[in-house]
């Protein structure tokens, strides 16, 4: 048998029906009281509401420095893409 798990809210009443088992089977139910109910908050705070854009289509910074925000400044360093990746007298095949 698969085992089956589900989330649910026990009533006022106290009790909790279960539909939809296989019949003639024999089960074990586990119940066990979650810390946090994930729609009050906690991890997801902000699950199930609604988002909204204010302005998808605005303009974009198009003035020299936001065309370009690399231009003028140094790259960090220069790399060969063509050469070693590493020293010839540091690889062990070598030796």
């Amino acid at each position: 048998m698969t085992p089956i798990k589900f989330t649910a809210t026990v009533p006022a009443d106290g009790t909790l029906k279960l539909e939809h088992l296989p019949p003639g089977q024999r089960v074990e139910v586990v119940i066990t009281e979650t810390a946090i109910d994930p729609t009050e908050g906690g991890k997801y705070p902000l699950w199930g509401t609604p988002g909204y854009y204010i302005d998808p289509f605005a303009p974009v910074d198009l003035t020299e420095g936001g065309k370009y925000p690399l231009r003028g400044r140094e790259p960090y360093r220069y790399d060969d893409p063509f050469g070693p990746a590493m020293d010839a007298d540091d690889w062990e095949a070598n030796q």
